[in-house]
């Protein structure tokens, strides 16, 4: 089996979709055989999660599964394998230092079953 990172992309509409248009990005991991398989996958998980409701009993909301933006392959896993790496530069770095540690500590006393996010 390998394993693939799939980039999902829904459309996010409010109402009439009289707004700015939003989208949401997901990153999912899938363990298939092949490439073709992941897509498959991939694409089933897409059709699987559209969802509709009503907000505040007024306006509809709908995630519209567009597709899918990206599919990597992932070499073999192993511990500490780098998975993502993101450069920024910061204009108030003390703060972001502190937002890290602040960060650090949450997560040192989390429970364990706590979803974080990335």
């Amino acid at each position: 089996m390998s394993y693939y990172l799939a980039t999902l992309v829904y459309e996010i509409i409010c109402g009439e979709g009289a707004h700015t248009p939003q989208f949401e990005e997901q990153v999912r991991l899938l363990e298939t055989g092949s490439r073709t398989e992941a897509l498959n996958a991939a694409h089933e998980i897409g059709q699987q999660e559209l969802l509709v409701w009503q907000f505040n009993n007024s306006a509809k909301v709908e995630w519209k599964f567009l597709g899918i933006k990206e599919l990597i392959s992932l070499p073999g896993f192993f511990h500490g394998a780098e998975l993502y790496q993101q450069h920024r530069e910061i204009e108030h770095a003390e703060g972001y230092r502190n937002f890290v540690k602040d960060k650090t500590i949450q997560l040192q006393h989390k429970q364990e079953h706590a979803i974080d996010s990335l």
